[in-house]
């Protein structure tokens, strides 16, 4: 309870504090004072919080052993927001990128090619990379391989405003396929996006 805690930090990513009972234990106890400047000073544990007050800041224990107590003096509060950012920050950059496949036909209409294209871009804008490929099949597959690679460097254009193509497309077996990479922000662009469409779409209070 709050009640029974006292104003000495023993986490600041957790926010957890020295019980008062653990305080009592420990507040005779000689500790190194770290000010913000980074200068120090030898006090108590007690005389380190009238310090804290005295800075309007908060102690935090980020030692303690038989040896020593040190004590840093710093906002808590301010210091535990920023690490939650980082985290998060971290954690949005570890996100991996998806593979999405998009099949193609060799004489494919422009219809489809329209359908395909929206996918691709969909999928790109989602932060997503893309697998353009033509499986070819019957007797001319050999003479296909130069007019699939053309094709899809020529349709790999349409999706230039959001996605990367490679240079050169590759051939695995009877498939060729040429992969582009989704734009570096695309992401944090499609929410941007969308939230934007909300606020389009939303009614208009009443006069």
């Amino acid at each position: 309870q709050e009640d029974n805690l006292s104003l000495v930090y023993k986490s600041v990513a957790s926010g957890e504090r020295l019980s008062q009972k653990e305080y009592n234990a420990l507040k005779d106890r000689p500790a190194l004072f770290v000010k913000e400047d980074g200068t120090t000073e030898n006090l108590t544990l007690a005389q380190c919080v009238i310090k804290a007050k005295e800075e309007d800041l908060d102690p935090v224990l980020v030692r303690q052993d038989e040896e020593m107590l040190v004590v840093k003096l710093m906002d808590a509060g301010k210091t535990r927001h920023l690490m939650q950012k980082k985290k998060k920050e971290a954690a949005k950059k570890s996100e991996t990128s998806v593979l999405k496949e998009v099949r193609l036909g060799l004489n494919i209409g422009q219809h489809d090619l329209d359908f395909k294209m929206k996918q691709a871009k969909e999928f790109l804008a989602k932060n997503n990379k893309v697998k353009l490929y033509i499986q070819l099949r019957g007797a001319d597959f050999y003479r296909s391989q130069n007019k699939a690679a053309a094709l899809l460097k020529e349709i790999s254009t349409q999706v230039k405003e959001v996605g990367v193509p490679d240079e050169q497309t590759t051939m695995t077996g009877n498939v060729v396929s040429l992969f582009v990479s989704p734009m570096k922000g695309q992401g944090k662009k499609s929410k941007a996006e969308a939230k934007v469409k909300q606020q389009e779409v939303a009614p208009s209070p009443p006069q």
